[in-house]
């Protein structure tokens, strides 16, 4: 597949020259003279369905509402052609919402022929470049890409202008128990927890302590404490306490680096020992080198 140019670089280097607009018009919006602004009418555009934003706060609708009852729309939407006279949001549905919201029936846009794999990629660009996705949301993004378009994570990466951990790291929350993902998704608990959780093979071990850190406000670092002390295995099955195997400063040792790796480490020994690290398959040995070198 030829990778596609300018992605990962924000909107404007999507933005191809095409037939001559008014420059007072192009400048205002900080772009290009040389790109056609178009006002299309909001009855005529629809959103897009694989849209990777699922959450929208009505607090920012109403608050992009009254700035462009006030201002206008200052940024164009971005549009691709869907029918002869019929288009799809590409970049820009809050921006659409608000205008709907706020009455009007005209938007400032501009169409591009885009494929439906630049669709996708330039949602996540937007989104991300201005932390509109949560991570669960960003995670089933980078999840579509791989199972829709068959992207290695390292083409993920490079199309969205990210490293490979951060895309693996979101990936594999998708792994947890479904109910824990519910939770990072609507901020109950953080991405953080959801990394040390991810080092518990056994879901409902998983969905008994992400409660606990719901319930109780747990920080991350008491997550790591409380897995290191509990020690629940891969199956789920509890071992004797974990400081009675591993003491005093090794076990808060262990505890991070369980959380900074993403798996199962042990670490034994008073002034010589081991550390060992384990994985899981051969996609996570690659992560977990990509991290420690």
């Amino acid at each position: 597949m030829t990778k596609l140019k300018g992605l990962g670089r924000g909107l404007s280097a999507l933005i191809s020259t095409e037939l001559p607009t008014e420059g007072s018009a192009a400048k205002k919006l900080d772009l290009p003279d040389s790109v056609q602004i178009r006002y299309i009418e909001l009855s005529k555009i629809t959103p897009n369905p694989n849209q990777p934003r699922t959450i929208f706060l009505e607090t920012e609708i109403n608050e992009l509402c009254d700035s462009i009852k006030e201002k206008g729309v200052i940024q164009p939407v971005l549009l691709r052609k869907t029918g002869f006279d019929s288009y799809q949001i590409v970049a820009g549905e809050r921006r659409f919402r608000a205008a709907k919201k706020a009455g009007l029936s005209f938007i400032p846009s501009i169409v591009k022929e885009i494929s439906d794999i630049e669709t996708l990629e330039i949602a996540i660009i937007e989104n991300v470049q201005r932390q509109d996705l949560n991570p669960v949301e960003e995670a089933r993004a980078y999840q579509r890409l791989s199972d829709e378009f068959s992207l290695s994570q390292a083409d993920i990466a490079s199309r969205v202008g990210k490293d490979r951990a951060t895309v693996a790291n979101l990936l594999r929350i998708l792994k947890l128990n479904p109910n824990v993902v519910s939770m990072i998704e609507k901020g109950e608990i953080t991405l953080g927890h959801g990394k040390v959780l991810l080092t518990i093979r056994d879901e409902k071990a998983q969905g008994n302590l992400a409660l606990k850190v719901k319930n109780e406000g747990l920080s991350v670092r008491d997550l790591e404490n409380l897995v290191a002390e509990v020690g629940v295995l891969d199956r789920g099955r509890a071992t004797k306490p974990r400081r009675q195997k591993v003491e005093g400063h090794l076990s808060s040792i262990e505890a991070q680096l369980r959380a900074k790796l993403g798996t199962k480490v042990t670490v034994s020994g008073s002034e010589k020992g081991k550390i060992v690290i384990e994985y899981f398959s051969q996609e996570e040995l690659s992560r977990l080198l990509e991290i420690i070198l």
